[in-house]
C-alpha cells in the first residue's frame, strides 16, 4: 500500500508534538502553556476568594445580628426587675419583716451639722 505524501507530510510535522517525541520548541511550548494555567488559576482564585469572604463576613454579621437581639431582650428583663427591686414599698416591707426595723419615734431623730469642706 502506498500512502500519500501529504498524510506522512503531516505525522512529520506534526507527529512529534502529540507522540511525546520532546523537542525544543514543545518544551518552551509546555512552558508557556504550563504558565498561562498557572495565571488563569490565580485570577480565578483573586476573583472568587472577595465573595467568598463576603460570604463569610454575612454570616458573621448575621449571628452578632441575633446576639444583640438576645442581649436587648435581656437588658429589657434585667431593666425591669431593677425596677420592681428598687420600689420603696417592697424595700420598707423587707425592713420591717426582715430585719426588723420601725420608724424613729420623733425624739430619737439626730441632727447632725457639717460645717463647710476645707480644701486641702
Amino acid at each position: 500500500m502506498k500512502r500519500s505524501k501529504t498524510r506522512s507530510g503531516w505525522r512529520e510535522r506534526f507527529g512529534a508534538r502529540f507522540s511525546g517525541a520532546s523537542s525544543v520548541g514543545s518544551g518552551v511550548s509546555l512552558f508557556k502553556a504550563g504558565l498561562c494555567i498557572t495565571f488563569i488559576a490565580c485570577s480565578a482564585a483573586a476573583l472568587v476568594w472577595p465573595h467568598l469572604e463576603m460570604v463569610k463576613i454575612g454570616y458573621r454579621l448575621a449571628h452578632l445580628e441575633r446576639q444583640r437581639a438576645k442581649l436587648l431582650q435581656d437588658r429589657r428583663v434585667l431593666r425591669i426587675e431593677v425596677a420592681a427591686l428598687r420600689q420603696l414599698d417592697r424595700i420598707e416591707s423587707i425592713a420591717r419583716k426582715k430585719m426588723e426595723m420601725v420608724f424613729p419615734e420623733p425624739g430619737q431623730i439626730v441632727y447632725v451639722k457639717v460645717g463647710p469642706r476645707s480644701v486641702e
